[in-house]
């Protein structure tokens, strides 16, 4: 039976051996921060992190020292602070001058060996070139020096001067000279490659195609494969007059659909039923634990698997991965105006493209009306702060959540009067929304058009913050967030965050080629090369 010409990859793909190395040996060697907290003028505070940190019971007492900083430690030399009721303690008063406060103020607790410094936290924000995060810490404050990208028309201009200066290392025309296999005719004619055999091979992989086709109109009964057919079909020339595309297009808008996403695709009708309920059990459950619709079973990640080379381990395989492939392949066919995709779009307009969010759909969202486009436009404007601030969507945030998540200290530097830490940037992390933002770039709605735009700013600067940081950019990598598949999509747009992102993996695409002349491993070799092309056909390289 025919599959597709293109190889089931492993979920096991990315390898996060290094990636946990890495993390384990930053929290092991660099001083994160473990807590933040709000200190008034009357001094008292919460020290339960720094406490749990330290293994001290409420039993315990803990001493304050301050020599070259102010530390808390369950030593015995020192003063002894009583620890009060909600795990506070008194500060004392020249501690707080040491420390500058005279009013409300932030402060954080930093590891040491056996012992917690307490430091004034303040937030400074400066326009730079291109965004990064350090700490500056001192022997009594660490300002959080929040280095934001310049303007985004200056950068781009910028960048366009300097692809002049760079050259891919090896044509890739070679490889896909005598490729006779969809992948190799698709690329010859981004290409423009001519090869004579061509029109009798694009004759060929049409009839291939259909004539693999179920009698119901579908490939195997499933919608991914059904969806990536009919996206290949319509590259090859095939469009929806033509009498098993038309079948197959019906087969897919006939597929029923759950009352809590409206107009859109769910994996199978199983599914379906599964989910409706699971939503009819959490309206009649009014304590405990209540089940959840969002799984990761095998068998439904792997029909998203075969589908595509750098679609493997999707995040969310029920809902948002298969919506956007069928999606995708109806939008270029000409079906945005069918009343199933109205309905999907509206649904879609509701924002948060994750399936977290959309896997109990209109029952779990406090609105029952889809995004206006004025709010969609606020929400644009957020994106563009967003960008901006290098994938940091409140900069408040910086001050709330401790070092163990996403902003770990990554490098430290000593120097004269202070140390410096780079901390960990924002990465690619919800598939979900790429594979949405992938699916649209045929939409004409104004309202999923600005939703779109919104997502490109925010893809843009968490792609420049993943090649700066690779080794952070791998967990995300493990479902499908790869360099290639956020190229690919980007490829897709010709707008100025788009091409941004582009130009800012430009000197990785050259540093990364294979000495054939393609990207990749020989497991997603093909799509991964063809992702690149696209992207490169985007900036005119």
């Amino acid at each position: 039976m025919y599959l597709l010409d293109i190889k089931v990859v492993s979920v096991n793909m990315v390898d996060l051996t290094e990636f946990h190395m890495k993390i384990r040996h930053v929290k092991e060697t660099i001083p994160q921060i473990i807590d933040y907290k709000t200190l008034h003028r009357a001094g008292k505070v919460s020290v339960k992190k720094a406490m749990d940190f330290l293994n001290i019971s409420k039993t315990d007492s803990i001493t304050l020292s301050t020599d070259d900083e102010i530390l808390i430690s369950s030593k015995s030399d020192g003063i002894r602070l009583p620890i009060l009721p909600r795990y506070r303690v008194q500060i004392p008063e020249y501690v707080l001058q040491k420390l500058g406060i005279s009013g409300k103020t932030t402060i954080c607790f930093i590891k040491r060996s056996n012992a917690v410094a307490i430091k004034r936290f303040d937030i400074k924000k400066i326009e730079s070139e291109y965004p990064r995060i350090i700490d500056i810490e001192t022997s009594y404050v660490v300002t959080r020096q929040v280095e934001t990208f310049g303007d985004p028309v200056n950068i781009y201009e910028k960048l366009k001067t300097e692809k002049a200066l760079l050259n891919i290392k090896i044509n890739p025309n070679d490889y896909w000279k005598e490729k006779y296999t969809f992948n190799g005719w698709k690329a010859r004619q981004i290409l423009d490659i001519e090869n004579d055999n061509d029109k009798v091979l694009q004759l060929e992989l049409i009839q291939q195609r259909l004539s693999s086709q179920s009698e119901n109109g579908s490939w195997e009964n499933k919608l991914p494969l059904t969806a990536k057919v009919l996206i290949e079909l319509n590259e090859l020339g095939l469009t929806s007059d033509h009498p098993q595309v038309k079948k197959a297009i019906s087969w897919l808008l006939e597929q029923p659909q759950s009352p809590h996403n409206p107009g859109m695709f769910l994996l199978s009708k199983d599914l379906v039923q599964k989910q409706i309920e699971i939503v009819d059990q959490r309206l009649k459950q009014t304590s405990g634990q209540r089940p959840r619709f969002r799984n990761r079973v095998k068998a439904e990640i792997n029909q998203i698997n075969e589908a595509d080379e750098l679609y493997f381990n999707p995040c969310g395989s029920r809902i948002m991965w298969v919506n956007g492939m069928v999606m995708e392949a109806l939008l270029l066919h000409g079906y945005e105006s069918h009343k199933r995709l109205q309905s999907a779009l509206d649904t879609l307009a509701f924002g948060d493209w994750c399936e977290c969010h959309y896997q109990h759909g209109k029952s779990a969202w406090k609105r029952k009306q889809s995004l206006s486009l004025p709010e969609i436009e606020d929400y644009y404007n957020q994106t563009l702060i967003e960008f901006k601030q290098g994938g940091i969507a409140d900069i408040n945030l910086l001050s709330s959540l401790p070092s163990q998540t996403f902003m770990l200290r990554l490098e430290e530097k000593i120097l004269e009067k202070h140390t410096e830490y780079l901390l960990r940037m924002p990465m690619p992390q919800q598939g979900c929304e790429y594979i949405t933002v992938n699916a649209l770039s045929q939409v004409t709605n104004d309202r999923i058009n600005r939703l779109v735009e919104a997502h490109l700013w925010r893809f843009a600067a968490l792609l420049y913050n993943a090649l700066q940081q690779p080794i952070m950019s791998i967990e995300g990598a493990k479902y499908s967030l790869t360099i290639y598949f956020q190229l690919r999509v980007l490829a897709k747009y010709d707008s100025l965050a788009a091409k941004l992102g582009i130009l800012f993996a430009l000197p990785w695409i050259i540093n990364n080629q294979n000495r054939d002349g393609t990207w990749g491993t020989e497991n997603y070799r093909e799509s991964a090369t063809l992702a690149i092309i696209e992207a490169l056909k985007r900036i005119d390289f």
